[in-house]
């Protein structure tokens, strides 16, 4: 199995996927993301599922709330 990481860079035009935007905010905000899924009551690893996945729209609404950003910033 081939994995490809990409970090993720504003300069560069490419697609960010939800965790990374997830991480970035998180990092903005001096926060884990490990914090903010307990915070949050999510199940521990969660989050870090979601560029693999579709994640509930409620569950990203909650996460952008606690953020305090818009929804779309973690969606761009």
């Amino acid at each position: 199995m081939e994995v490809n990481i990409v970090a993720c860079d504003n300069n560069v035009k490419q697609k960010c996927l939800i965790y990374d935007n997830i991480k970035r905010e998180c990092e903005k905000k001096g926060v884990s993301v490990s914090s903010l899924e307990k915070k949050l009551r999510f199940s521990n690893g969660s989050i870090s599922k979601w560029n693999g996945s579709e994640p509930g729209i409620i569950k990203v609404q909650q996460v952008a709330d606690e953020l305090g950003v818009p929804i779309e910033k973690l969606l761009e």
